[in-house]
């Protein structure tokens, strides 16, 4: 359970961040007054809706969440989202429209119907088929950034506010307020993170 809130605790770094400039990454550590340590770092290119953002949440002991916007035909809007491997989710958004990719197969639905229990129902099984860790994280992640004083989430985040209304409540709780400093930072481990971020970023 502590490991679940390590991890998702980084979202509440990035749901702070300001915006960067294009070919830009930014770095990030947040810290809750017991042991969370989580380190975060966001890379962009381009700007504004062409901009492609690449989110990399990394825990003391090295397990990551990646979450990627880009831009795609149409004016269409991709949104990636893995722990640790290749990409578990996608939601590509055009209009209201949204299609979810997860598990191997795929659902089209409009964002307004996501309440409805049928619609919940079948969102909730293609993402946990992909991962049954992803439901508690983005119930994580609307856990950290209610503590944190509800600011609102980069973009990027996407995937994870489309699941709140999808996931239990979590059990989860930080210890007491939670910290946000901003980088520059140096070190090896801020190396691999932003190379990390950066290598994700030129995939697309």
């Amino acid at each position: 359970m502590r490991h679940r809130s390590l991890l998702l605790s980084g979202a509440v770094a990035l749901a702070l961040a300001p915006p960067v400039h294009a070919d830009d990454v930014a770095l990030f550590r947040v810290a809750d007054e017991g042991s969370l340590r989580v380190s975060a770092a966001r890379a962009t290119r381009g700007s504004g809706a062409a901009a492609t953002v690449v989110a990399v949440l990394e825990t003391g002991r090295g397990d990551r969440l990646f979450l990627r916007r880009s831009p795609s035909e149409g004016g269409a809007t991709v949104y990636e989202a893995w722990l640790g491997g290749p990409p578990a989710v996608t939601f590509t958004r055009r209009g209201d429209t949204i299609l979810l990719q997860a598990g191997g197969r795929s659902l089209s639905f409009v964002e307004s119907d996501l309440p409805r229990p049928t619609v919940r129902c079948w969102v909730s099984a293609l993402v946990s088929r992909a991962d049954p860790n992803f439901l508690a994280a983005a119930s994580g992640v609307r856990l950290l950034k209610d503590a944190a004083g509800g600011p609102a989430l980069d973009d990027v985040f996407t995937p994870m506010r489309l699941l709140w209304q999808v996931a239990e409540p979590s059990d989860v709780q930080p210890r007491g307020a939670v910290k946000l400093e901003k980088g520059p930072f140096t070190g090896e481990a801020w190396d691999r993170l932003r190379s990390a971020a950066e290598d994700e970023l030129g995939k697309r």
